[in-house]
């Protein structure tokens, strides 16, 4: 792999095997991630696309690029039209021969699979690394790979979309920012073990523009897990879990909603103000980032005093 190619990356955090099986990487990229992959000129835009990236596979049917994609990862679940094209492994388990076998003139890569991209940079296939990071930094994906698939208005038009219900997001902010808990990867029944954002996430970011305030913006790390004794410390007036939408079954979500009633002592509890978002899309960086705010916006600035 030349020097043009070779893009210093920082590594992922390591993160429970259960994030990767749902495609997930948004808590795994680790602070100070800048810029985007680099691609060598070519005077060929890629045809056949193999993306082993969830996130990644949405962005290119997303820009009009679906009828190039010829692989996806194991862990792809949208758009539906995505979904009759070979499934060729995922984070861990490349299928180095199904790859192969399909041709590509691109692939899509974690950017912690070395090995992979060594064999690629053998066989002399183009790759596109993809590494999680704040929201500037998913549009500068978007606007990459336009450029590099020749669909650069396209890309630009999703990128306008994005910023623009993010800007009318910002412009209508209430004055008052209630303190936000954002809770990831929690096993039912259990208080003391999950994952949420600090500073250094871009949920932080968009907890911001949603109206409320991070109640861990002062934590300089991108996923981690605060104890339970930090929450009740800190009391957060807002608590917002995420989950895969294949776990937002009724019955799933009053049992978990009971899990945080327990603690009577949280201003979030008192004014049953626990919200339970269950959507694959909340847990991916990719084209519906605006819709993730949207949603957390929806919740943030709605004042709930029932518990139903």
């Amino acid at each position: 792999m030349t020097e043009s190619i070779r893009v210093q990356f920082c590594r992922l955090l390591r993160v429970p095997l259960r994030f990767a099986l749902i495609g997930v990487v948004s808590l795994a990229c680790m602070a100070g991630c800048q810029g985007v992959p680099e691609i060598p000129d070519s005077p060929e835009k890629p045809q056949r696309i193999v993306s082993l990236v969830p996130t990644v596979t949405e962005i290119l049917f997303a820009i009009g690029a679906g009828d190039r994609v010829v692989g996806i990862s194991d862990f792809d679940t949208y758009p539906p039209e995505a979904l009759d094209r070979p499934r060729v492994g995922a984070l861990i388990n490349p299928n180095l021969e199904m790859i192969f076998g399909l041709r590509p003139d691109l692939v899509i890569t974690y950017n912690t699979q070395a090995l992979l991209q060594e064999r690629l940079a053998v066989g002399n296939i183009r790759q596109f690394p993809f590494v999680s990071g704040p929201t500037d930094h998913v549009l500068d994906s978007i606007r990459a790979l336009g450029v590099e698939l020749g669909l650069e208005e396209n890309s630009e038009r999703l990128v306008s979309e994005i910023d623009g219900t993010m800007e009318s997001l910002r412009r209508t902010r209430p004055p008052d920012r209630p303190s936000v808990l954002l809770v990831q990867y929690r096993d039912m029944g259990t208080m003391g073990s999950f994952y949420s954002a600090g500073s250094q996430s871009y949920f932080n970011e968009l907890i911001d523009i949603a109206g409320g305030r991070n109640l861990f913006e002062d934590v300089e790390q991108n996923a981690f897990q605060p104890s339970l004794e930090e929450v009740l410390n800190r009391g957060p007036e807002v608590i917002i879990e995420m989950l895969p939408t294949d776990q937002g079954g009724d019955a799933q979500l009053a049992l978990r909603r009971e899990d945080w009633y327990a603690l009577t002592s949280i201003p979030a509890v008192q004014n049953g103000r626990v919200y339970i978002l269950a959507e694959d899309y909340l847990l991916l960086v990719g084209p519906r980032l605006h819709r993730v705010a949207q949603d957390l916006a929806g919740v943030i600035r709605t004042e709930t005093v029932s518990r139903n």
